[in-house]
């Protein structure tokens, strides 16, 4: 398969989860606006463009094109990374070994953690398969309540979110990297992802965290 196009979808498909990221995590952050305005939230996104595809029509098909940005991501990367372990760009890897950050390291590993996250993310919260007792179909403030005033579903979040965002900062600066930019770019690159990463962890673990200790 020509590396060329791997690397191109790879960066777009990554862009794409990078902004779902950030858009998800300002969604959570209505919880701190209460129990009207968060549930409010979730029945919206349902809501949305049905008077012309139908109730949740136009939530399914986002929801199919993220699987679709997700699965692609992760075949193109670990294809990538495949084919990267055995020869490196020069400037790529003066950072790779350099740094030996835990994310450049086992970024396979991470990306695996990853997808057991968004498996179970999806059965906790969306579905509700393997939520605690309580669960009502959109009454989302109450169903994330119960959970992180658990120890066990914040530790898990806690796990999830933080592989995820160490996935996130690799994975944008190296996007760069493959796509053939300057040294330089990649090195700011690389920082703007750390903080970029750090933004995304606090938006994602301050409610639960604000729940397990001041709610439960």
């Amino acid at each position: 398969m020509n590396i060329v196009f791997l690397k191109l979808i790879s960066a777009i498909s990554g862009f794409f989860l990078f902004v779902f990221l950030i858009l998800h995590a300002l969604g959570n952050l209505k919880y701190f606006q209460g129990q009207e305005k968060f549930d409010s939230y979730a029945i919206f996104l349902r809501s949305f463009g049905e008077e012309f595809l139908g109730h949740a029509t136009a939530l399914w098909i986002f929801r199919l094109s993220l699987m679709a940005a997700f699965v692609t991501h992760i075949f193109s990367t670990i294809i990538l990374w495949r084919i990267n372990s055995k020869a490196r760009p020069s400037y790529e890897g003066q950072i790779w070994y350099r740094s030996a950050t835990v994310s450049s390291r086992y970024m396979v590993f991470l990306g695996l953690v990853v997808f057991a996250f968004v498996v179970f993310h999806l059965l906790h919260l969306t579905f509700g398969f393997i939520h605690p007792p309580g669960f009502e179909h959109l009454k989302v403030f109450n169903n994330v309540t119960i959970s992180f005033s658990q120890l066990t579903y914040l530790i898990i979040y806690l796990i999830g979110v933080t592989a995820a965002t160490f996935h996130v900062s690799h994975g944008f600066w190296s996007a760069f990297a493959s796509l053939g930019a300057s040294y330089n770019i990649v090195l700011s690159a690389r920082k703007v992802a750390r903080y970029a990463a750090l933004v995304i962890w606090l938006m994602f673990m301050s409610v639960p965290f604000y729940i397990y200790l001041f709610k439960s």
